[in-house]
Parts: structure tokens; sequence; C-alpha cells
């Protein structure tokens, strides 16, 4: 039967290259996603209101891994690389899981070297603890228990539950981390158009993925009511929907810039995709015609059309791709594991395995190339490189800076986007809403700023990161600093201005 074993060295070939490839970025700072989720992990667990006193547009479970690991390490900020690389480790290892039950253990393993490859890149910020890293591992892992789950048929109940429940965590981390549920469904309708399966099967199936998916989601909702489920489901569905969507906001120039750094490690994959089903469906009919026999046949073990599951989730990986409507770097990485299956897949269908593994290692020469130039650049290079951010340096010393100078009871705003701060001071935000869409676009946000820097318990000083005007275009907020604070520092070329006006201190 196919996929009964895993092939256990490429799998472990393609986790080495993924923590190779990431380890460079221990010594580099956290992005502003990262400080962000850690910042607002961490006042939660200090017993600030979620979504009310820190808020973002994310589910709970992005948060509990970022508290949990926190805890973990004892509150290091670089840490955070280790995650990263333990869930790339994860990702490799499901990837590779679901490759061997759809396409055989000779794709298995190709799969797995080309994702601990090509989903570590920098280029697409796979390097980062981000969202789509953390869940697209629970994602791929659902659906590689899925894959299982067909493969036996009738009985599988537990392992389409358990699919269903890692679906329901990769949703509970990122709103478009439904790739492995979305594709489970759509084969299931293509099954039923097929004959593969009966209605009644595809039903069942379907019903008990749903199942494992909403027991997971009604613990966010159950938590969401306890603490405010106006607030949570805003923050769950409703700021997406509303303000952040492939149908409203969608940034499609970002879409084409990404689209180019994002070029060196998505081309190839797409070009092995290509090469693969041509040379399949050029083999197909030769190798029957030279040799006298027929084509070697699936076996009869296997369920019926189980590769064609490849090309459906990369489907369900496009689709969720597509959602997200803001394009940034890491979204690629959503495509990464269901382009390597399904090249891989390809592949080697039809040729030797030292050939499939030939050709697919020479087209990842643009990524390897790519990759190892941005990994010799020096640190303030490097974070640049790799997600085109000059913020996170600036954090590590204006954090530096902020504990030199710091008085019992002082406070310090960025102005009005670099998350990363409040993870890398140590500090809990003392405003609710840390990027500068949430600041411009959530209901009442720019309120609670300028009562916020107005307030005779305002912060002592604020880091101008944007200018004023462009987180609140109405200058009122212009005018409040300049009524209330005076220029006092300029670090690593972010003024630093001081709280002028008599007020009351805060306690430590």
């Amino acid at each position: 039967m196919r996929g009964s074993r895993l092939p256990w060295f490429p799998i472990a070939s393609g986790v080495l290259l993924s923590l190779l490839i990431r380890l460079r970025a221990f010594w580099s700072p956290v992005t502003s996603d990262e400080g962000g989720f850690l910042a607002i992990a961490r006042a939660w667990a200090h017993g600030k209101v979620l979504y009310r006193d820190v808020w973002v547009d994310r589910p709970q479970g992005l948060l509990v891994i970022f508290r949990v690991w926190d805890w973990l390490s004892g509150g290091s900020v670089a840490s955070l690389r280790i995650l990263a690389m333990l869930f790339g480790a994860a990702l490799v290892v499901a990837v590779g899981a679901a490759a061997t039950v759809l396409a055989g253990r000779t794709a298995g393993g190709l799969a797995a070297v080309l994702v601990g490859v090509c989903a570590s890149s920098p280029a697409i910020e796979g390097h980062l603890a981000n969202g789509e890293l953390l869940s697209g591992t629970f994602a791929v892992a659902g659906l590689a228990v899925a894959t299982v789950a067909v493969r036996r048929g009738d009985g599988a109940w537990r392992l389409f539950v358990i699919s269903g429940v890692l679906g329901g965590c990769a949703l509970s981390i990122k709103q478009s981390g439904y790739e492995g549920v979305l594709a489970i469904g759509l084969w299931m309708l293509v099954a039923v158009a097929a004959q593969w399966r009966t209605v009644r099967q595809a039903a069942t199936a379907i019903g008990q993925v749903a199942a494992g998916v909403l027991g997971v989601i009604a613990l966010l909702a159950i938590h969401g009511a306890l603490t405010g489920f106006s607030r949570w489901w805003f923050a769950f569905a409703g700021y997406r929907l509303g303000k952040r969507s492939a149908l409203e906001g969608a940034d499609w120039d970002r879409f084409f810039a990404t689209a180019r750094v994002a070029r060196p490690v998505i081309w190839p994959l797409l070009a092995l995709c290509v090469l693969g089903g041509g040379l399949s469906i050029l083999l197909r009919n030769r190798v029957g015609h030279q040799t006298g026999t027929t084509v070697p046949r699936r076996p009869v073990s296997d369920p019926p059309g189980l590769t064609t599951l490849l090309v459906v989730w990369a489907v369900a990986a496009s689709i969720a791709f597509v959602t997200g409507g803001q394009f940034h770097r890491h979204y690629w990485l959503t495509l990464c594991p269901s382009l390597c299956a399904l090249a891989a897949g390809l592949m080697c269908r039809r040729l030797r395995p030292s050939v499939a593994f030939g050709l697919a290692l020479l087209a990842l020469v643009p990524t390897a190339v790519n990759t190892v130039k941005i990994l010799r650049l020096g640190d303030q290079h490097f974070v640049i490189a790799a997600s085109g951010d000059g913020r996170p340096n600036r954090d590590e010393r204006l954090a530096a800076w902020y504990r030199s100078n710091r008085a019992p009871g002082d406070e310090l705003y960025v102005m009005c986007a670099s998350a990363g701060f409040y993870a890398d001071a140590g500090e809990d935000p003392i405003y609710p809403y840390l990027w500068e869409d949430n600041v411009r676009m959530v209901p009442g946000a720019l309120e609670k700023l300028r009562a916020l820097l107005s307030s005779p318990t305002g912060p002592q000083y604020v880091a101008i990161y944007e200018r004023p005007s462009a987180c609140d275009p109405t200058g009122a907020t212009t005018a409040i600093l300049r009524r209330h604070y005076r220029r006092f520092a300029t670090v690593s070329g972010i003024p630093v201005l001081r709280r002028i006006t008599a007020g009351v201190s805060r306690t430590p």
C-alpha cells in the first residue's frame, strides 16, 4: 500500500535544511509582527483584557502560542527564532507525510526536501515566527491526517475528527488558515462527482471534519463571550471582512511588488509542476508503446483519485492566499507546502527517483542562490533584505535608549506603528492598537489615541516612527503633540518627544 512507511532520511534532510537556513535569523531582531504578537500576549498574561486593552485582528490561538512560548523561554525575545525553527521542522514532516500518502515514498521525500528549502527562505519571511508558518503547520498536519483517513476508508472517523481539530487550530491562529480543511472538503465533492465516494460517505467525512473545526471555534467564541463577544467578533471576522480582505481594501500594488521578491522561490516550484505534468502526459503512452506493457497502475489497495488531492490542495492554498488581500511577503509562504507536494508528486509519477530528485535540485538553484545572498548579509542589511523593513534595528536601539533614560512611572508610545519596540523594551503597550492600519481603521481608535496623548497621565515619551498626519489626517493628533510635547532626543533617526506639561506620573 502506498505511503505505508515514511521516507525518514529525505524528511530528516529537509528538516536539517530548514533548521540551517533559519539559524542565521537567530541573531537578527524581531519584526513588528512578531514583537507585537509577543507584547500583546505578555500584556494579556499580565491581566490586560484581550481585544479591549490590547487589540489585534487575529484569533486567540496565535496569542496562546506566543504566551506559552514566552513562559517556556523565560521571556526571551530571541527565542522566537527557535519557535520558528520548531514549527518549520514540523511543517517539513507534515508535508512529507501528506505527499507520501498521496503520491508515494519518493514523492514524499522530495516534497520534504523542497519545502525544507523553499518555506525557510528569508525572501518570503519563512525564517520568522509569523502567522503563515504557525497556522500553515497545523493546516498541513490536519490535511496529512485526513489523507490517512481517506486511504483507510470507512471506520476512520476519529482521524477525520482529529484532522478537523488541527484545522480548527490553524484557523485559531490566522483566519485564512483553512487550506487543509478546504482541500479535504473540495476533494470530497470531486470524489462524489467522479463516483469515487458516495454522497453519504462524503457527507459523513465532511461532517466529522467540521465537528473538529467547530469544537475549536466554539472554545474561541466562549472565551470571546466571557471577555466581550462583540469585540472578539470584530477582531475575528468583522475587521477583515469590512476593512482588510480580497473584497475590501485589497492591495494589488503590493501583490506585484512582493511577487517580484518571491519569484526566486515560487517560480521554480511552478516550473517543476509544469515540467512534471508535461512529462507525465508525454511519457504515459510512450512507456507502454516501447516496452509492450501497460503503464503501472495505482495499487488496488489505494482509493481511486487519491493523487487528485494534490491538485485540490494547491487550489485551496491559492484561495487562502488571495483572501488575505494584503499580500505581504509572508503571504507567499502559504503557497509553498502545496506547491512542493504537487511538484514532487508530478515529478515522481513517471520519472525514476534519481532523475526526479536531480531535476528538482537543479530547479532549486535560483532559490538557493537568493537565500545564500541574503544570509551572508550583516544584521542591519539582512533585516532589510529579508523583510524590506528597517524598523526592527531601530526598535532595538530605541529600547536600549529607553531603558537607560526612563524614570519610574515613565512610558513611551510609538507613533504609530512599530510594535516590535514593546517586546524589545519589555513593556506592555499603553495603547491598544499597535499597527497603523488598526489606528486608522478601527472605529474609535483615533479618539482613544487623542485622549491618551492629551491626558495628564499620558506617556512621558513619544517616538515618531510615522508622521502624526499619516496616522491622523485630521491634524488633531499633530496639534495635541505640539501643545504637550517637545523634541527631546533622536535615536537611530527616530525623533523622540518628551512631555512638557505638568501631569500625574503613572506608578511603575
